[in-house]
């Protein structure tokens, strides 16, 4: 029986049998059906992503194209910066001046060589046989004449002025001023305003090595790609996820100006796209000349006496003393080199790890130069072999660079005069009262008076730690008020506090002259009123009150002396005398009459006992040369707007 079922299966068994097969061959009919629905969905994902994909290029494309429009009007990005100026340069003929002299100054001032521009806007001059002919740009053109200065043979006089307009002499002229610092917004700082020295430069004025050294070392096919180098995106965002973090940018030069001048430094993943995006908008609104020439204006290169470099123009000013036309080889890799971190090879007083280091990277930026085909091997060598040669404008490490002290009391003025303004976006030009040349010569002399002072202390075994003593220094036009020099302290990276303007300290002797006018003026001596001959005893005394001054050094002439002597010898106990018979009162009105804090009427005041500050007390001095007219200090002589309109003149009071 068994064997029966087995040949013949139950009915049931055998319609299961005929199923199987039709389940399978069911199964190879829908297969290829079933591969089409997927191959026509992943069909339709593609289609989906790539249209959206497309529209996203378009969408960001087209965005950054009108990022570009409104940043080329002036409408959006890092915005025109406010520029302030030292006083024009007076030059006269028969004057002591050379031809190298005036050729620094035209470069500090921004002009350009007139065969390196065609910008009519800026400043030219052209350096010929019979002289400097100086071309103003045409914002200065209605203050500051075309001119012709013609040398002596030596070159170190000047002969003759000629206005080239009219062909007329000149006795004297005025030079357009060089600029002393600027303010500007940062992109993505909305409340910040960095304050720098910037000079900017054109396509023409960049020696070839100098170009060919940023390319090596910042972004070596510049002149092949679109604006963005793809593979170096892959490879940067490559490391970002494998580090979970941004930690390589990746960006070409194009890509690092609209991160200057657009996007903003922020390290996040939409700022690149957007960043990116940009990049390839712009090259193809501007030529890879114009592009090159606006990154290396922006670019920030380091810190000098308190203000940020911007730029290769102001650096070649700063760091070599020199206009960037005529940087060396191994210069211009040098600038080159440091654009990725300037902090780590530009400070304050260059140290000799510090400078090996520049050396170091410098040298890095040849090799790469001879790499890439830009120079010879033999070249690279021989510029290796050259000193770091960095020759500080200022002329000597740890002095100021320009006048950051005297910047920051003419932007504490601005903001009283625009309290709701923000300089960094107005793009004003704010004309000073400073003459830079005085304001080196006072800089480098307070340096050298406190160096000496430090020996001082140090031989009679003070304990002041050197270079912790502190001083200042301010001078003005005698008869006008204008701030011609002002330093406010040793080292304004040290320290911002300014010692000439805030700072109140006892003007000791200074005071006297003022104690002498008060005399002079209304005082009397044994009955009828004082001379410069009356005689007095100079000799130890007490006056009212216990009160015994002594002389400088204890020391007494123990005979008469005339009030001119005694004030010309700066005797003590005379000018207390002097005070007392002209009274007290009557001194400490003319020390207010003159400008300055009115002190207690007594004794001490006569020897400065009384606070003021070093402005206060200067322009209180300008009573003397002024006929008893006391002069007004003042800073700015004129503000213009970015439209050119006068805003404010200042008059001497």
């Amino acid at each position: 029986m068994q064997k029966w079922r087995k040949m013949f299966p139950p009915m049931r068994s055998r319609r299961a049998n005929r199923r199987e097969p039709a389940s399978v061959l069911v199964v190879e009919r829908q297969a290829p059906r079933s591969r089409r629905r997927r191959i026509g969905r992943r069909l339709l994902v593609l289609a989906v992503g790539l249209v959206l994909g497309l529209s996203a290029f378009g969408y960001f494309y087209l965005e950054a194209e009108q990022d570009l429009d409104a940043w080329l009007a002036g409408r959006l990005g890092q915005s025109e910066p406010t520029i302030f100026y030292a006083a024009p340069r007076r030059i006269r003929v028969g004057q002591r001046l050379s031809r190298e002299h005036v050729l620094g100054h035209l470069s500090r001032a921004g002009y350009t060589e007139s065969s390196k521009t065609e910008d009519l806007r800026r400043g030219r001059y052209r350096n010929g046989r019979e002289g400097v002919d100086v071309w103003p740009g045409v914002l200065a053109a209605e203050r500051f004449p075309r001119l012709r200065i013609v040398f002596s043979r030596d070159g170190r006089t000047i002969q003759r002025l000629v206005d080239l307009e009219t062909g007329r002499d000149l006795e004297s002229a005025d030079l357009e001023p060089e600029p002393i610092g600027s303010v500007a917004r940062s992109v993505g700082t909305p409340t910040d305003s960095r304050r720098g020295l910037r000079l900017e430069v054109e396509y023409r004025q960049l020696p070839r090595h100098l170009v060919h050294a940023i390319v090596a070392v910042e972004d070596k096919r510049f002149f092949e790609h679109t604006g963005v180098d793809y593979l170096g995106i892959l490879r940067a965002l490559w490391r970002d996820l494998r580090a979970g973090e941004v930690v390589q940018g990746g960006s070409t030069i194009t890509q690092q100006l609209v991160k200057n001048i657009l996007v903003g430094s922020e390290r996040t993943l939409w700022r690149k796209v957007r960043e990116a995006f940009l990049a390839l908008a712009l090259e193809r609104r501007l030529s890879k000349e114009e592009i090159f020439t606006r990154y290396v204006n922006v670019i920030y290169l380091g810190r000098r006496g308190g203000l940020s470099v911007y730029g290769v123009g102001a650096a070649a000013r700063e760091y070599f003393d020199k206009d960037v036309s005529h940087l060396t080889l191994p210069e211009a890799a040098f600038l080159a080199g440091i654009i990725h971190r300037p902090g780590s090879y530009i400070t304050a007083t260059p140290r000799p790890e510090v400078l090996e280091r520049g050396l170091r990277r410098r040298n890095l930026v040849l090799d790469l130069m001879a790499e890439q085909g830009f120079i010879t091997r033999a070249e690279a060598e021989a510029a290796k072999r050259a000193p770091l040669g960095l020759r500080f404008r200022a002329g000597r490490p740890g002095t100021e660079v320009s006048a950051p002290y005297f910047l920051d009391y003419v932007q504490e003025q601005l903001a009283e005069l625009f309290p709701t303004s923000d300089l960094g976006q107005l793009g004003y030009r704010i004309y000073t009262t400073i003459d830079m040349d005085l304001q080196r010569a006072a800089t480098t002399a307070l340096t050298e008076g406190l160096e000496r002072l430090d020996r001082e202390l140090a031989r009679r075994r003070e304990r002041t730690p050197p270079g912790t003593v502190q001083g200042a220094l301010v001078a003005l036009h005698a008869r006008t008020g204008a701030i011609l020099t002002m330093v406010g302290g040793r080292n304004y990276v040290e320290s911002q506090f300014n010692r000439a303007t805030d700072a109140r300290r006892q003007p000791g002797s200074a005071i006297k002259p003022f104690v002498y006018a008060a005399a002079l003026e209304s005082g009397e001596h044994e009955g009828r009123p004082l001379t410069l001959a009356d005689l007095y005893m100079d000799e130890p005394r007490t006056f009212e009150g216990g009160y015994a001054p002594k002389n400088f050094g204890d020391t007494y002439l123990l005979r008469p002396v005339t009030v001119r002597e005694a004030l010309a010898r700066s005797l003590n106990v005379v000018t207390v005398q002097i005070a007392q018979e002209t009274g007290y009162e009557t001194v400490a009105r003319m020390i207010e009459r003159c400008g300055l804090p009115r002190p207690p009427a007594h004794a001490a005041t006569a020897l400065g006992a009384s606070e003021v500050t070093p402005l206060e007390l200067a322009a209180a001095y300008t009573v003397f040369p002024s006929g008893g007219q006391r002069a007004v200090p003042f800073a700015m002589a004129r503000i213009i707007t970015a439209e050119g309109r006068l805003l404010q003149e200042t008059a001497p009071r």
